[in-house]
C-alpha cells in the first residue's frame, strides 16, 4: 500500500488553495437594469454557454510530473530473514530525475522512527542511473517485532513550482463542480516551502512453529555408522556391540529421543562413492532406515541430521561439484579455498533438499535435522554485503581487483572488528539472512511436513557465525539447538547465557540447550580458573542445568541434548569415564523434567564434602512426592561408579509415599582406593523409580509426553577422600 503526502510550511500572504474559498462580490443596482442585462447576455451569450457547459474546452497542458516522490518496495509481506529492496524515484517538476542528492528514507512502525541493523537512522540509498531511480535494501532488525511497517521517502521542495494535480484529477474536480452548481476553479496551486514525503507499508509476519513438547532429552551420535564392522562399540555396562550399543546409552541416560548423524560429506572420498549428485557417506546413508525402525521400537523418537556446509578439506578428497568458501591469507596477501561450501553455491542446497526428501518419506524418521549451516570466512560474498548492506568502502573500491576487495574485506573483519563493530554487524547480519534463505530453499524443496532441528553456536546466539534463531525459525527451524560448546571459562559461559536471556522470547523458540562431552573444555585451563572443587563432569551438568532454566527470560527450555554418545564411549572423558558423563547427563533430563512437572518423584543425593579412604559413610537420598495422591513401591537404586564401593543394600523400596511427603533413605557407602588423577573425587549416584500408573502433578497437560517418558529420576553428588 502507497501513499503520498505535503507538509508545508506557508510563507507570506498566499493562501493554500484546499482552503482558499471564492468571494462573490455584489454590486447596487437597480432590478430593472439587472433585468436588462440578463436579457440581454440570454440572448447573445446563451448558445454559446450552453455548448461550453456540455462539451468544455480541453485543459491546457500540465506538466509532466505532479509529484517528485514514487517509493516502491517488492511485497506486501516479509519474513524476519528478508532484506526488503526499496526503490525511490525522485523527480523535478519537468519529469526529470534527480541524481545529486538522496531523498532521505527510514522505516517507522507503531508511529516511531526505528533503529535498524546495527543501530542505523535510515536506509541507505544510492543513485542507479541504469533506471534512474534510487535503490537500496533495509535489513530487518534481529528479532524484529511482527506487525505493521512503513517505509518513508522525504525530501525538501518549493511548492509552487509544481502542479498538484493530473488532467484526470482536474477533469474530475471540474465534472464535481458542475454537478453541484459551483464554479469550475483554476488548477490547484500550493504555496510555501514544505517536506514533501512518499510512503510505502508492510507487514512483518513469522512462521508458526511445530511443537516441542517439554522434557525433551535428546541421546545424539555424530559418528558415521558402518554396518559391516562387528562390535566396535561399548554399553554402558561394557560389553561390546554395534550401533545397537547407542540405543543402550540412550536408555541408560533416560533420553526420550535419538538423534543420528545421517549426512556427511565430511569423510574419504572411498567411504562416500562416485556418484557426485549424492556425495553422502555411503554406509550411514544404508544404515539410516534400519537404525530408525530399531529406534522405534524401542519407544524413541528419532531424529536424523546432516552436516551442511562443512566438507573434508584436502583437496582431491572433498565432493568436486560445489563452489568452496574463499578465505584470505593475509600475512602472504592471497586467496584460498576453505572447507565449507560457498553460500553462493547452488548444488549444495540441491543435494541437501534431495537428502531431506528421502528422510521425510520414512514413516520411521521424526524430527530433520541441519549442523554446520554457516560458511566460515567466505570473503567471496564481499561484493554482495557492499552492495545489498550499503557498506562503506573505499572510492577505489570498484577499481580494485576481486582478490584486492575480498583481502581488504577480511583485514575489516578479521582485524578491525572490534574498531568498527557497525561494519561488523552488518556483515554477520547479510550471512545470516543469506543462510536463512538456504534453510528456506532446503525445506520448501524437500516440501518438509516434520519438524526441523537447527544446531545454533551460543556464542552471541550465533550471530557472529552468520546465524540467528529468529531468522531460521521463520525459514523452516522448528527447533533451536544450542550448543553450549567450548565456553573456556565460567565467565565466558555465562556472558553467552547473558546474550540469550535478553533475546530468546517465550512462545517464539523452542528452544534445546546442550553440552558435550569434553573434558578439556570444561576444566581448568591455561590461565582460567574454574570455581573449585569441581569435576569437569560436575560443570557439564551445572551448564545444562543453568542452559535450561536460565537462558529464555520468562520460561524454561523446552528440552536438552546430550552430546554425543560417541564422545560418552571413546571421547575426551578425562579420568572420569563415560558412565559419569552420561549419568550428569540423565541428572539434567531429570530436573528438566522435575521443573515442567512431569515427573510424580524427585531426588536429592547427600553426601559429605570430605570422607576418609576405606571408611564407611553414610550417603542419604531424600525422595519427595509433587503430587497430591499416595504413591506405592517406589524404588531407588545406587549406581556402580568409579572407585565407590557399594552397600548390600543398594536397592531399597518405599512401600507408602504419602501425598507431598518426603522420605529419607540412607546407604552406606566406601571409597577404598585414592585417585589422584580424578583429583580424588568420586561420584555416588542414585536412580528413582515408580509404577506406570503414576505421574506428574502437570502430566495432564502434555499427556502423550508424560506417558511415554522414562520413568527414572536420577542425581549424584561427588566426594572428596582423603
Amino acid at each position: 500500500m502507497n501513499r503520498r503526502e505535503i507538509f508545508l510550511e506557508v510563507q507570506g500572504p498566499g493562501l493554500d488553495y484546499r482552503t482558499a474559498r471564492r468571494r462573490r462580490e455584489s454590486r447596487c443596482c437597480t432590478v430593472v437594469l439587472v433585468l436588462v442585462m440578463f436579457a440581454v447576455l440570454v440572448a447573445i451569450l446563451g448558445p454559446r454557454l450552453w455548448r461550453r457547459w456540455r462539451h468544455p474546452a480541453p485543459l491546457a497542458p500540465a506538466p509532466s510530473a505532479y509529484f517528485p516522490l514514487n517509493l516502491t518496495i517488492s511485497a506486501d509481506t516479509y519474513q524476519r530473514y528478508d532484506l526488503v529492496p526499496v526503490t525511490v524515484e525522485f523527480v523535478d517538476q519537468r519529469g526529470l530525475a534527480i541524481s545529486g542528492k538522496a531523498p532521505a528514507v527510514w522505516v517507522e512502525h507503531n508511529g516511531e522512527r526505528i533503529s535498524g541493523v546495527a543501530g542505523l537512522k535510515q536506509v541507505p540509498v544510492k543513485y542507479r542511473p541504469e533506471i534512474q531511480r534510487w535503490h537500496g535494501y533495509w535489513p530487518i532488525p534481529w528479532h524484529a517485532e511482527r506487525g505493521e511497517y512503513t517505509i518513508v521517502a522525504e525530501t525538501k521542495l518549493t511548492a509552487k513550482l509544481w502542479a498538484w494535480e493530473t488532467p484526470e484529477e482536474q477533469r474530475r474536480r471540474d465534472q464535481e463542480a458542475r454537478r453541484t452548481h459551483r464554479r469550475r476553479t483554476p488548477r490547484e496551486q500550493l504555496q510555501g516551502q514544505g517536506n514533501c514525503r512518499a510512503f510505502a507499508q508492510f507487514r512483518i509476519e513469522g512462521r508458526q512453529l511445530r511443537d516441542l513438547a517439554p522434557g525433551t532429552c535428546i541421546a545424539t551420535y555424530e559418528q558415521p555408522v558402518f554396518l559391516d564392522r562387528g562390535d566396535y562399540l561399548v554399553g554402558p555396562d561394557g560389553s561390546k556391540g554395534d550401533w545397537h550399543k547407542v540405543l543402550d546409552w540412550a536408555h541408560f541416560i533416560g533420553a526420550d529421543t535419538v538423534w543420528f548423524l545421517g549426512g556427511t560429506s565430511n569423510v574419504p572420498r572411498a567411504e562416500r562413492g562416485d556418484d557426485q549428485d549424492k556425495p553422502w557417506h555411503l554406509g550411514t546413508l544404508e544404515a539410516i532406515p534400519q537404525i530408525a525402525r530399531q529406534a522405534k521400537s524401542e519407544g524413541f523418537r528419532f531424529g536424523v541430521w546432516a552436516i551442511a556446509y562443512r566438507v573434508r578439506r584436502q583437496p582431491g578428497g572433498r565432493p568436486e561439484a560445489y563452489r568452496y568458501a574463499l578465505d584470505a591469507e593475509r600475512t602472504a596477501q592471497r586467496i584460498v579455498e576453505w572447507s565449507f561450501v560457498s553460500l553462493l553455491d547452488q548444488q549444495r542446497p540441491r543435494h541437501l533438499a534431495e537428502l531431506f526428501a528421502e528422510w521425510n518419506a520414512d514413516p520411521n524418521i521424526d524430527h530433520l535435522g541441519l549442523d554446520y549451516i554457516r560458511a566460515e570466512r567466505g570473503y567471496e560474498i564481499a561484493d554482495l554485503v557492499v552492495e545489498q548492506m550499503g557498506l562503506e568502502v573505499p572510492d577505489e573500491w570498484k577499481s580494485w581487483s576481486k582478490n584486492r576487495r575480498m583481502l581488504w574485506m577480511a583485514h575489516k573483519i578479521e582485524v578491525e572488528w572490534k574498531d568498527d563493530p557497525k561494519f561488523y554487524e552488518r556483515w554477520n547480519w547479510w550471512r545470516a539472512h543469506r543462510t536463512s534463505r538456504i534453510v528456506r530453499s532446503i525445506c520448501r524443496g524437500a516440501r518438509v511436513k516434520k519438524p526441523v532441528w537447527c544446531f545454533i553456536l551460543s556464542w552471541k546466539h550465533g550471530t557472529q557465525h552468520g546465524q540467528d534463531p529468529y531468522m531460521f525459525a521463520d525459514a523452516g527451524m522448528d527447533y533451536c539447538g544450542a550448543m553450549l560448546y567450548q565456553a573456556e571459562s565460567r565467565r565466558h559461559f555465562e556472558f553467552a547465557v547473558k546474550h540469550w536471556q535478553g533475546y530468546a522470547q517465550p512462545g517464539e523458540l523452542n528452544l534445546l540447550v546442550g553440552d558435550q562431552v569434553d573434558d578439556d573444555w570444561h576444566q581448568e585451563r591455561p590461565g582460567v580458573r574454574m570455581r573449585q572443587p569441581r569435576t569437569s563432569v560436575e560443570e557439564f551438568y551445572r551448564r545444562l542445568r543453568v542452559g535450561t532454566t536460565m537462558m529464555m527470560r520468562g520460561e524454561k527450555a523446552r528440552g536438552i541434548f546430550v552430546h554425543d554418545v560417541g564422545r560418552i564411549i571413546s571421547g575426551k572423558t578425562g579420568p572420569y569415564g563415560g558412565r559419569e558423563w552420561a549419568l550428569a547427563g540423565a541428572a539434567a533430563a531429570s530436573e528438566l523434567r522435575n521443573n515442567w512437572g512431569l515427573y510424580p518423584i524427585a531426588l536429592k543425593v547427600k553426601a559429605p564434602r570430605q570422607a576418609a579412604l576405606g571408611q564407611r559413610f553414610t550417603i542419604s537420598v531424600a525422595v519427595t512426592n509433587r503430587t497430591d495422591s499416595t504413591l506405592n513401591d517406589v524404588e531407588v537404586s545406587l549406581y556402580k561408579t568409579v572407585g565407590v564401593t557399594l552397600p548390600a543394600n543398594a536397592t531399597q523400596q518405599i512401600p507408602t509415599l504419602n501425598p507431598r511427603a518426603v522420605y529419607v533413605l540412607r546407604f552406606d557407602v566406601a571409597i577404598p582406593n585414592a585417585s589422584p588423577g580424578r583429583r580424588n573425587r568420586f561420584m555416588v549416584a542414585a536412580k528413582g523409580t515408580w509404577p506406570r500408573q503414576f505421574q506428574g502433578p502437570n502430566a495432564n497437560v502434555w499427556p502423550e509426553q508424560a506417558s511415554r517418558l522414562p520413568r527414572q529420576y536420577v542425581q549424584f553428588a561427588y566426594v572428596n577422600a582423603e
